[in-house]
């Protein structure tokens, strides 16, 4: 009897908890798709289908100092949001260079020397290889539309809440709360301190990259597709000089993704209607591959040698050099930078190890100079140039000298874009 009682209520639990695996993963799994109606957006003011909310913030305290390092591919020391007061860290300055942290970071008094955590994070908003310098000349991305496709933004970030005309929602998960990675591409893009176009304006399409599954999560590119197609909906009901002339979609692009096929045509289509896509793989669709410049924590952002690899991919650039050489490579900064955060509208996030989705709003951003410089400059014009102004690196391994080429030069190819327009004229 007591056995038989035992088993039923194994059976009861085991459905209990199968319920509610599916309930949970139905809501997850839902989708949610808020657009704004057409006059609003020929109305040509801001207009957001809702208001997704700051991450909300939780104070973390830390009493022992991690001993192992992440993964290279992700933050390694992670501090956002530490309460590190009660630490002695005097003598790990190793490992604080290769920390993410943010202004919510509580630092103890007895800090290394050689590691200034103000200093490095105002560094790190430096859009660098001397963006600034064209800032200052009112090259700023003025006039020029933009279009970012990620996850939720928390609207409210003072590097880009004034540059953002429109925010939708295609096939959301139904959160209200911001994600880290749109603000921090936003801000890598427009930010008026950290973007490479400050005065750019943003059509936002929120959505996911993938979708939950009993396994993990698995990538899904139809919905990104999706958000690419109605991007250039919204194209068509923008005036002749209000076009949106690049979309910024931080994600690579396999075949093995589910909605490869998609993701594929759906860029085919924005070519069409004058779009240039960029993604962390172009190679896909486009002659050129893309990479993330690496940069020491105290180094001008503004100077050539300050630069060096990704440190997520500078065992492969040297292992794989002949494959890098032989392909058309263009390298942006992507390491050591500093970001909107979505925990609050003077929050900043810094981190020393940056991911290749960090190379794409610094391309689309930089696409969208030019675009200010010449109106009619086309993707291919834009590619060709970059290369062509472009500068190489020597890295050093072992004796060997690996060139690292090409790293994009922001002033050059603005003065040849200048002088190609004036030799038109």
């Amino acid at each position: 009897m007591k056995k038989r009682i035992k088993t039923t209520l194994f059976i009861l639990i085991g459905i209990i908890a199968i319920y509610f695996i599916f309930a949970g993963y139905h809501i997850f799994s839902s989708r949610t798709t808020l657009l704004v109606k057409p006059e609003e957006i020929q109305a040509r003011n801001p207009v957001f289908v809702k208001e997704d909310q700051k991450a909300v913030y939780i104070k973390k305290e830390m009493d022992v100092f991690p001993k192992e390092q992440k993964n290279i591919t992700s933050f390694m020391y992670d501090f956002r949001g530490y309460d590190l007061s009660g630490l002695n860290l005097e003598n790990v300055s190793e490992q604080l260079f290769l920390s993410a942290f943010d202004t919510l970071t509580i630092w103890p008094a007895s800090l290394p020397k050689e590691f200034d955590p103000n200093q490095i994070m105002e560094l790190g908003k430096h859009p660098g290889l001397g963006i600034e310098a064209l800032h200052q000349e009112g090259i700023t991305g003025k006039g020029v539309n933009l279009a970012i496709i990620d996850e939720n933004l928390f609207l409210q970030h003072q590097e880009y809440r004034d540059n953002i005309m429109l925010y939708e929602i295609v096939d959301g998960q139904g959160i209200d709360y911001a994600s880290m990675h749109g603000s921090a591409v936003t801000s890598i893009a427009v930010g008026k301190e950290t973007g490479v176009a400050p005065e750019a304006k943003v059509y936002y399409i929120a959505t996911t990259y993938g979708d939950p599954s009993f396994l993990g999560y698995r990538y899904n590119l139809t919905h990104i597709a999706k958000a690419l197609e109605r991007i250039i909906e919204i194209n068509a009901l923008l005036g002749e000089n209000e076009k949106i002339r690049v979309v910024s979609i931080s994600i690579g692009l396999d075949s093995s993704m589910k909605g490869y096929d998609k993701i594929c045509s759906a860029i085919e289509h924005a070519k069409e209607n004058g779009i240039f896509v960029i993604t962390c793989s172009p190679e896909v669709y486009d002659s050129f591959i893309l990479r993330g410049l690496g940069r020491n924590l105290y180094a001008d952002p503004d100077i050539l040698s300050s630069y060096t690899t990704g440190l997520i991919w500078q065992n492969d650039f040297v292992r794989n050099h002949a494959f890098y050489m032989a392909e058309k490579m263009l390298a942006v900064p992507m390491d050591a930078r500093t970001y909107a955060s979505e925990l609050g509208s003077d929050v900043y996030t810094y981190n020393r190890i940056g991911g290749f989705s960090l190379t794409s709003p610094w391309l689309a951003g930089m696409y969208a100079l030019c675009c200010q410089v010449k109106p009619d400059i086309t993707p291919e014009e834009f590619i060709a140039l970059a290369f062509q102004t472009g500068d190489t690196i020597p890295i050093i391994e072992e004796d060997t000298t690996f060139p690292l080429r090409t790293v994009i030069n922001p002033q050059e190819l603005i003065s040849k874009i200048r002088y190609s327009e004036r030799k038109r004229k």
